[in-house]
């Protein structure tokens, strides 16, 4: 009886897992989830974790470097859309003191969408003005005057690797703002 029932639960399993028959988002997620990590020697290491939260959520964390040591920095907690993860703040964003190159925020109140797909190896980030249509450094967490997550691909699927220290991550206070920060 409980070899049966252990290869019905295995069973089970395989099916859920298979791509034939699990939905677009679940094989996005299943493809996606991890900790990317990758050096560049010229200004530093640049990190990225996305951790499933539920079935239609992701807590996602993003950490990269410009020259001039300059950063980027964003965590909170995305939806999953199909074959992507997006933020959005519907409710309007004011901005004080940002300028990142010759974008000036300082002052100016805007929506915003940042979503996170792939096309082949390489991660794609975009961040948008909900009102304007353009393209903007971010939306969510904040960057130094070189950096920006608007159509950045500086990881890759093949840099994936399973996320260690889960109960690490879920306690430090990068995690709580951000899920304190939903859509």
């Amino acid at each position: 009886m409980v070899h049966a029932v252990l290869a019905s639960f295995t069973l089970a399993i395989a099916l859920l897992a298979s791509p034939a028959l699990a939905d677009e988002a679940s094989r996005f997620v299943a493809r996606t989830a991890g900790s990317y990590r990758n050096a560049d020697p010229r200004v530093g290491t640049n990190t990225m974790i996305i951790l499933p939260r539920g079935r239609d959520k992701a807590y996602i964390e993003i950490h990269t470097t410009w020259s001039n040591a300059h950063q980027c920095d964003a965590a909170g907690l995305f939806r999953v859309d199909g074959a992507r993860y997006v933020y959005e703040k519907s409710e309007p964003v004011k901005v004080l003191d940002q300028k990142v190159w010759t974008w000036s925020a300082n002052g100016r109140t805007f929506r915003c969408r940042m979503t996170i797909s792939h096309t082949g190896d390489h991660i794609d980030m975009r961040v948008i003005d909900l009102d304007k249509n353009e393209g903007i450094p971010w939306c969510l967490g904040a960057c130094g005057a070189r950096g920006s997550f608007d159509r950045e691909s500086r990881f890759k699927l093949s840099q994936r690797r399973p996320i260690r220290e889960i109960k690490a991550i879920e306690e430090s206070e990068n995690y709580k703002a951000g899920l304190a920060d939903t859509y």
